[in-house]
């Protein structure tokens, strides 16, 4: 004669704990792995004005650029790391730089 023992409290907690940390698991992998992902709102306007050819004169008004002999016009975004990391260099160089330059 088998007799079948009912299960503790702490062995019942313990099985539906391991059921949700299983289900939830399943739900955070199912998102980040088979759900597309939304992509973050770009800005026209800045990828339109970054274009090889592009006239700056009607975008940075008060620029002489006939008196000045090189322009040198960096793109740098602020949503780059490196070219966060490097606005600092940039700015001492033009601190740096001779007037008649």
């Amino acid at each position: 004669m088998e007799t079948t023992s009912r299960p503790s409290r702490l062995e019942t907690l313990a099985n539906l704990s391991t059921i949700v940390v299983s289900l939830v698991l399943s739900v955070v992998l199912i998102k980040v792995f088979l759900l597309p992902q939304a992509a973050p709102p770009r800005t026209p306007a800045a990828t339109a004005q970054a274009l090889k050819g592009t006239s700056l004169k009607e975008s940075l008004p008060g620029i002489d650029w006939a008196k000045n002999k090189r322009t040198l016009v960096l793109a740098i975004s602020t949503q780059c790391h490196f070219c966060t990391e490097s606005a600092p260099f940039f700015q001492r160089i033009h601190k740096e730089k001779p007037d008649d330059l």
